[in-house]
């Protein structure tokens, strides 16, 4: 600790200097006028200005020491009685207090001055700190706000849902009019509806439990588009307070360049099936079309009956083959969605081995242990994607020739919370130092050119992007085992899934009720042949054939009410969609009477449809389908009328 003494020369303190070294204290003394004065009197807990000098020299001190600014070092003024009634109006806010020469010092007055003088000026010392830190903290705060608003990604800064703060990134990503005129305003009330719905949960567990991992969110714009941002939540300290921190980062490039990958990974898995899928496709088209020339010509020749019934049987037989392979297929055509729901992994599993079998029976035996009871949470188009692109590699890593010295094993069982499935083969195996580079993107161990190096990449992320992951075993010349781990679905949603399956009539255990008066049923496809065929079907109804859409809107909006409208969903100039929703506009108690049948709902906008209407309860037949399954679910649509 450091007094400092203004005077022209070193003079005796007295008692004081005394006391004030036995307290620790080091004197120092420098001239009023000297330059270094101030520098040496801001760094000392206190100043005393000796008088002795003259009143002209104690003011110039105390006037250099006041421009320094509040509150200043701790001055203090010594000198004689006479001196101090010259020197009264240094006291008039410059110098803090007198100390009379003269006077007697006894202990007990100079300890208690002392003891005031380093009260006094430690806080004064704490106050110039205080402000210092201030200043400082200040100038941090500002300094972090111009950093914010350099970087590429958005920062909103918020209390309690206030918002305090917002970069400019964030601003263009929400398009924020104003972002200083947001800061204050809470944080669900400059979101659209929709997005509220998603950010007012993830927000009260911020405020509990932050930090928060990061997770995707779609946001709306005013101008109608959608962006795909990053979102991640953490605490931090903002003007002295705590407060959560919020960045987003726009990846709605990435995972449009994803999407467009996961595309092109599923047209390969296709191109690469493509041989044998002919193959399935055209064997049963040789007998479908050689028995119905069979059946054609025992007709004309009026020949025996039985062998006309085993044609036509055979035709029947080999139409079913061609739809399943369609139908296995169709899971893989399916648009692209990012929804999830409970998935039976075996029925799916048995599906990409139906399509796969042509490429992995050459090669390996085919085991199958399927025990998992539960249903997966999952995306069931993106899901069988991975199957197929597994068990493609698994049969691809065994050679041809020698079926009975391989085996490609599927297994699924319950692993709470998880459904496991595992994909294993006895084939060459992965070398250990590739086995951890397996999952990144353009990585293979292919060396005649049939790898991409996407496959399993593209499979890791659509794995993880369900709340799943995938790991691999595999030891060289002795295979590979992949292994999935998928989220159980939970129950409600299972039985709510297997209660609205259980509801389509199914082609083996249909039954054909009478119904119980003539109903007025329009059917509106433009394939006429297959018009005019359900047309005969339906002896028992009043039929009208529409065989275009325009045709059966004319049909609707001039003819007598129809009990039921079967509609052909794609079609060309008027869709089954756009027939439904001119009965929405125009009619909207005939909207519940409408069945539509599908060879395929091959756009999003399809799709997305028939989820909407089949919430609302109309059914969807899907082409091929036997004509007494038809039947049967026009017949219950009747019955419940």
């Amino acid at each position: 600790m450091r007094a400092l003494i203004v005077a022209g020369e070193r003079r005796p303190l007295g008692e004081l200097g005394s006391h004030l070294a036995a307290q620790g204290y080091e004197i120092a003394y420098v001239a009023a006028d000297h330059p270094d004065m101030v520098t040496q009197a801001c760094e000392a807990r206190f100043v005393i200005v000796d008088l002795r000098d003259g009143n002209a020299m104690a003011e110039l001190a105390l006037s250099r020491l006041e421009n320094q600014g509040d509150p200043g070092p701790f001055s203090v003024l010594f000198g004689d009685v006479g001196e101090l009634e010259a020197a009264e109006h240094l006291l008039d806010g410059k110098a803090r207090a007198f100390l009379i020469k003269d006077a007697p010092l006894n202990h007990l007055r100079i300890r208690a001055f002392a003891g005031t003088i380093m009260v006094r000026s430690r806080a004064a010392a704490a106050l110039r700190d205080l402000r210092a830190a201030s200043v400082q903290a200040k100038a941090n705060e500002e300094s972090l706000r111009g950093l914010l608003d350099r970087v590429s990604d958005g920062v909103l800064i918020h209390r309690d849902g206030v918002m305090l703060f917002m970069n400019e990134r964030w601003a263009a990503l929400v398009s924020a009019p104003d972002r200083f005129e947001s800061v204050g305003k809470k944080i669900l009330d400059r979101v659209s509806p929709e997005n509220r719905e998603l950010i007012a949960p993830r927000l009260a567990e911020a405020q509990k439990s932050a930090p928060m991992p990061a997770r995707e969110f779609h946001f709306s714009r005013p101008d109608g588009s959608v962006i795909t941002a990053l979102v991640h939540t953490f605490p931090t300290i903002f003007e002295g307070t705590p407060a959560l921190l919020t960045y987003a980062r726009d990846v709605s490039a990435e995972r449009s360049l994803e999407t467009a990958l996961i595309a092109s990974n599923r047209m390969a898995a296709l191109g690469r099936l493509a041989a044998n899928v002919g193959h399935e496709i055209n064997n049963p088209l040789a007998f479908l079309v050689g028995n119905a020339e069979r059946a054609l010509s025992l007709a004309s020749e009026n020949g025996d009956r039985a062998n006309l019934e085993t044609s036509i049987k055979s035709v029947l037989e080999g139409a079913t083959r061609v739809q399943n392979i369609v139908r296995d297929l169709k899971v893989l055509s399916r648009p692209s969605s990012e929804e999830s729901g409970p998935t039976d992994v075996a029925k799916v599993l048995e599906s990409c081995l139906r399509i796969a079998e042509r490429t992995i029976l050459p090669r390996a035996k085919v085991k199958m242990n399927l025990h998992a009871q539960s249903r997966a949470l999952c995306n069931e188009a993106r899901i069988s994607q991975v199957f197929l692109n597994l068990l493609m590699n698994a049969a691809e890593a065994i050679p041809e020739g020698a079926p009975d010295r391989h085996t490609v094993t599927v297994t699924t069982e319950d692993r709470p919370p998880n459904v496991v499935i595992t994909i294993g083969d006895t084939g060459v195996g992965i070398p250990g130092e590739n086995l951890g580079s397996i999952f990144e993107p353009f990585f293979t161990t292919k060396t005649d050119g049939r790898g991409t190096g996407l496959g399993l990449s593209i499979s890791h992320s659509l794995i993880t992007a369900q709340g799943g992951r995938i790991e691999a075993e595999s030891e060289l010349g002795k295979g590979t085992r992949m292994t999935v781990h998928l989220p159980i679905a939970n129950a409600s949603s299972s039985e709510s899934d297997e209660r609205a399956g259980a509801s389509a009539p199914k082609a083996d255990d249909a039954k054909r009720p009478a119904p119980k008066k003539r109903h007025r049923v329009l059917v509106v496809d433009d394939e006429v042949q297959l018009g005019r065929l359900i047309q005969s079907f339906l002896s028992d109804y009043d039929v009208v054939l529409a065989t275009s859409g325009p045709e059966g809107r004319k049909q609707l909006d001039t003819s007598a009410p129809f009990d039921l409208i079967l509609c052909d969903l794609m079609m060309p100039d008027v869709t089954g969609m756009d027939l439904y929703e001119h009965m929405q506009r125009t009619n909207p108690d005939m909207c519940s009477r409408f069945v539509f049948m599908t060879g395929g709902a091959f756009t999003s906008q399809a799709v997305q449809f028939l989820e909407k209407v089949a919430a609302r309860g109309n059914a969807c037949v899907e082409k091929p389908f036997r004509i007494d399954a038809l039947v049967a679910t026009i017949a219950a649509k009747l019955s419940g009328q």
